[in-house]
């Protein structure tokens, strides 16, 4: 049945569209890059900063993908654009629409969920394990279990009501959650493959100097573990992106389309 009604929606030639919201030019979409080009996804960067952008344009999309960033999303006055995104999230949530928070990106789900987010008790940089809750283990998050992500991050927020932790880490209890199938939000940084790691190193040197963090070991691990994530990462992403029907929250006619073949096959 699923497969008949997406060859029918292909018919349709309905283009699914996913709007990027991008802050920091070297970090990407990575390991997800690849699944959206393979679902026929046409990729739409939003650089803020750089580009303008709309309410409407985000919301429309069929897919909405808010990356990392070191900003705090409690820093709404110093930048006016961030409550026009959070206002676009808010709309998007409230009609279920897919989307997905990588590191700010999360904080910004959780926080327009209506939850804290503050400075975590140390800022935790680097690979390291996730541990999976009992819900983490069966959602898609699973790909990733004994596999070490890049942690990047100095805040946290605590889990929105509603929504499934699916993972922690040794520092940060919340590193990811999901509400039903449309938010997948993940703290971490599991789209970075080791050999993309070093604009990073160029654009954090004074971060990872004031911590008197060692820059040639954390480039050395990533390279060594991070390709092998990556393939882990890609996993997750396809099985996340499979979970959802992204072709009927753009068109109330394929709504209707799909409660019609339902009730039908019943």
């Amino acid at each position: 049945m699923e497969l008949f009604i997406l060859n029918f929606l292909k018919s349709q030639k309905h283009k699914l569209t996913c709007v990027v919201v991008q802050l920091l030019s070297f970090e990407g979409l990575g390991a997800l890059e690849q699944i959206l080009l393979q679902k026929k996804y046409v990729i739409i960067y939003k650089r803020i900063g750089v580009d303008e952008f709309s309410t409407g344009e985000i919301f429309q999309s069929d897919l909405l993908v808010l990356l990392g960033s070191p900003l705090s999303v409690n820093n709404v006055h110093d930048y006016p654009w961030l409550s026009t995104l959070i206002n676009s999230i808010e709309k998007r949530l409230v009609k279920k629409k897919p989307t997905l928070g990588i590191c700010f990106g999360a904080q910004l789900i959780a926080f327009t969920m209506g939850a804290r987010v503050f400075s975590n008790k140390k800022k935790e940089i680097g690979w390291g394990l996730l541990k999976l809750s009992a819900k983490g283990e069966k959602s898609c998050l699973s790909e990733l279990v004994n596999k070490r992500v890049l942690h990047w991050h100095s805040e946290t927020f605590d889990l929105p009501v509603g929504a499934r932790l699916l993972a922690s880490s040794e520092i940060t209890t919340n590193q990811a959650f999901s509400i039903e199938n449309f938010v997948l939000a993940l703290q971490f940084h599991c789209e970075v493959s080791g050999y993309e790691i070093e604009p990073w190193l160029i654009g954090h040197h004074h971060e990872l100097k004031t911590l008197n963090l060692d820059i040639s070991k954390l480039r050395e691990t990533s390279q060594r573990i991070g390709s092998e994530t990556c393939i882990s990462s890609k996993k997750t992403f396809l099985k996340w992106t499979d979970s959802f029907w992204v072709f009927f929250y753009n068109s109330n006619f394929y709504c209707k389309f799909l409660i019609f073949v339902k009730s039908w096959v019943i």
